[in-house]
């Protein structure tokens, strides 16, 4: 691929990101945050697709950090609640942290997006929002009628967790461009999202209600398939056996050490809704692979409800790349494969954008 088309399909990508998801309008203020290990032809793609859209921009960097979801210093903070649209750009995730809450507060729309700048170039990024929209519509409301979600795999996975309605997130977040169908009594509702080599997820908190077992195949923290797959043993939504490599449980450990027992709490249940957001596992974030169609991330740490109930200060994203999940004993997903792409409504639907999965 020529630099010149490198650059116009990450632009192309960064207009379904910023315009169609991130619903910017003319005359909004959108602030870029990054640091200096990001590309900088990333942020002059999003910086590009937000000036054609009419928007006022803003960029700022701030220092590279060691682990994800680190508070940004505090005069970026204030800049955030002062803003329309944040688009943090770093090496790391920030989104899990009070500044982005009291931003929401104020009415900013988060988008978290992941480094790679050849993502934002991806098949993924450019796939049609429209048809993500409809799929998370369709599926999250699967997940408000449910009351009950089985995840299992090849490898003996087994786990179960209760499902209150209150708790879902996708028709919201995925199901429409972001700071639309806004319940005034859920501030986060539809104003925070995350994005790298495209978007699309469905998923929920599941309280205290998780039981059982689960084998994990990717880990925050480690780039990778993990070479020993981590034994997760859970008890009214607390791990309370984590059985792995050595290095696998010494960081574990270490997260709780720093943060608290808290950071044994399940505080997510989410699956990936695009069909063209590819198995990416380079880095330590996995940010497209969680946006795959198919697969499952569970989370160690903060709850992702709404007023992040559950905070000890991290958030430890686990992948399952090939599930199977039933709602109320109904699957939605089999060995990996989102059996709703094979339903003819959104059969039609790609052929009407010309795209096929």
């Amino acid at each position: 691929m020529s630099e010149s088309l490198r650059i116009r399909e990450m632009i192309q990508g960064a207009h379904n990101c910023v315009v169609k998801w991130g619903n910017l309008k003319p005359g909004e203020k959108v602030l870029i945050i990054t640091d200096p290990k990001v590309d900088p032809q990333l942020i002059e793609a999003l910086g590009t697709a937000s000036a054609l859209a009419g928007g006022e921009v803003i960029i700022t960097t701030i220092p590279t950090v060691e682990r994800e979801h680190v508070e940004p210093p505090a005069p970026v903070a204030a800049m955030m609640k002062e803003v329309n649209l944040i688009l943090v750009c770093c090496s790391k995730l920030v989104g899990h942290t009070a500044a982005t809450i009291e931003a929401q507060k104020k009415g900013a729309r988060y988008m978290g997006i992941g480094p790679r700048a050849d993502a934002m170039a991806s098949d993924g990024a450019k796939f049609p929002p429209e048809i993500i929209f409809a799929l998370c519509t369709d599926m999250a409301k699967k997940w408000l009628a449910a009351k009950e979600i089985r995840v299992t795999d090849a490898k003996g996975t087994d786990l179960r967790a209760a499902i209150d309605p209150g708790d879902v997130i996708g028709l919201e977040g995925a199901g429409a461009p972001l700071g639309t169908l806004l319940n005034p009594e859920k501030p986060r509702r539809g104003r925070i999202a995350y994005w790298e080599g495209g978007f699309g997820t469905v998923g929920y908190w599941p309280r205290w209600t998780s039981e059982g077992v689960a084998y994990m195949d990717a880990m925050e923290g480690f780039a990778g398939i993990l070479p020993v797959t981590p034994k997760v043993t859970i008890e009214k939504g607390t791990v309370v056996k984590f059985e792995g490599a050595p290095e696998q449980e010494a960081y574990f450990q270490e997260m709780i050490k720093k943060f608290g027992p808290d950071v044994q709490h399940i505080g997510e249940i989410m699956i990936g809704m695009n069909p063209f957001s590819p198995l990416n596992l380079e880095g330590t974030t996995h940010l497209q692979a969680h946006r795959r169609a198919g697969t499952v991330h569970i989370a160690y740490g903060n709850s992702v409800d709404d007023f992040r109930t559950v905070k000890p200060g991290i958030h430890i994203d686990n992948l399952i790349i090939k599930p199977t999940i039933t709602l109320d004993g109904e699957p939605i997903l089999v060995d990996g494969r989102l059996l709703m792409l094979d339903e003819p409504k959104f059969q039609e639907l790609g052929k009407r954008f010309g795209v096929a999965f």
